[in-house]
């Protein structure tokens, strides 16, 4: 499972009720599986709040600032990897570096997982 996987191999804190899908998230609460796409990119704020550039930022994670750019104005989604790093370099959690909006259950795609 993903999320174990998860658990093991990154270092930074999960909710344990976390789960990784691509461009969103899903997120099990009060008995009910809620999911969430990423609609507003907080990577600019994150960085005002700690106060490191763009620069500064792409300098550490050895990537290029235009790179970093493209995150913080939603030009390209970043790759877990990449949210996993710049969580850990700005301090935060991943959900932090994205405002969230719920998926209501109408619009959700359904699953063509064979255990579902």
């Amino acid at each position: 499972m993903i999320a174990t996987w998860l658990y093991r191999h990154f270092p930074f804190p999960l909710p344990h009720n976390f789960f990784v899908v691509k461009y969103g998230c899903t997120i099990f609460s009060g008995g009910t599986w809620m999911a969430y796409k990423a609609i507003r990119c907080l990577l600019q704020q994150r960085l005002d709040e700690t106060g490191l550039s763009q620069q500064e930022l792409a300098s550490i994670l050895h990537m290029s600032r235009s790179q970093i750019s493209d995150y913080a104005t939603k030009r390209k989604m970043m790759g877990l990897e990449t949210a996993v790093s710049i969580a850990a370099v700005l301090s935060c959690e991943v959900m932090d570096l994205y405002e969230w909006e719920e998926i209501p259950h109408s619009q959700r795609k359904r699953s063509k997982h064979p255990d579902e």
